[in-house]
């Protein structure tokens, strides 16, 4: 029977660990494990665990120093006896009780190396539901697909759209880093995959209402680490073009950060400099196989004498 690891780092998530939970114990699905790992929150997080782990058998917590998410996630894979991994954050939810059997089925019938669904994004003032696919998504059939086709194709690297396989896994796709570390293991798992599978069904529901979530404290330091990352995930993955607009719009969103931040105009200046290194990692062309909209253009010709 194939069993199925859930994998969730914490940190002072107690707002939202009982809906996480929840959407969790109650799955439809008999062979599957929760595998908690608490990254030294120092709230209520922990008690609550506890708590549920004293009714669920199934619920396993590993308390580390705190890390952050990619140290979590690699002790988590770790630490997991699954046959497939799902990825979830803490302060999100799965989409129903029969995300997991799905998962199953469809693992069963395709064997597949990647799965990749549908995720419902809630903001404070609207509701989207999105694809991991962020271009030319009618290219591509819902079903197991040929994974060279994703070649051309910019993928969200947000570890909660996917199902990965543990036999494809390697310790060294997780990587100790705060920001785009997610992405990392994504582009690099993608090298050992032969084949996709393309769900249309929505499986996961992301919370971006959270002030507290850490993608959301982005700071110059972070965008710094980041651009020697998206460089080094770019040397080391095969599926280059497909990143490539990854690297134009965290560049975009960066120079954008930057201009708008409270630095001073010499700190202005050289994170500046230092976020310039990835423009040789994208180009005009790039935007026009994505078919970017028209403000996207605007936004290269902005930066692009800048």
């Amino acid at each position: 029977m194939i069993k199925v690891s859930v994998i969730t780092p914490v940190y002072n998530s107690e707002k939202y660990l009982d809906r996480l939970l929840e959407s969790l114990v109650n799955q439809n699905y008999d062979n599957y494990e929760i595998v908690l790992i608490n990254d030294g929150s120092v709230d209520n997080s922990l008690k609550i665990i506890e708590d549920y782990q004293k009714k669920y058998s199934n619920i396993i917590c590993h308390t580390i120093k705190n890390s952050g998410p990619g140290v979590a996630r690699k002790i988590g894979y770790q630490k997991s006896t699954g046959d497939l991994l799902l990825f979830v954050d803490s302060d999100d939810y799965l989409f129903d009780n029969n995300v997991i059997s799905y998962v199953v089925d469809v693992y069963k019938e395709n064997n597949f190396d990647l799965l990749m669904y549908n995720s419902k994004l809630i903001f404070d003032d609207k509701t989207i539901i999105t694809s991991a696919l962020k271009n030319r998504i009618n290219e591509i059939k819902p079903g197991i697909n040929d994974i060279d086709k994703l070649k051309n194709i910019s993928i969200d690297g947000a570890l909660w759209y996917k199902v990965l396989v543990r036999k494809n896994i390697k310790d060294e796709y997780f990587i100790p880093e705060n920001s785009y570390e997610d992405f990392y293991t994504t582009y690099t798992y993608l090298n050992e995959c032969k084949n996709f599978y393309l769900s249309d069904k929505t499986l996961y529901c992301s919370d971006r209402s959270n002030n507290d979530s850490i993608s959301k404290k982005i700071n110059p330091e972070k965008i710094s680490k980041t651009v020697d990352l998206l460089i080094k995930l770019y040397k080391e993955t095969n599926f280059k073009k497909s990143l490539e607009f990854i690297i134009y719009d965290f560049y975009n969103f960066s120079r954008r950060r930057i201009d708008k931040s409270d630095l001073s105009k010499q700190d202005k200046k050289l994170y500046t400099k230092k976020i310039k290194q990835l423009k040789k990692y994208f180009s005009f062309k790039t935007l026009i196989n994505t078919k970017v909209s028209l403000t996207e253009y605007l936004k290269y010709f902005y930066y692009l004498f800048r």
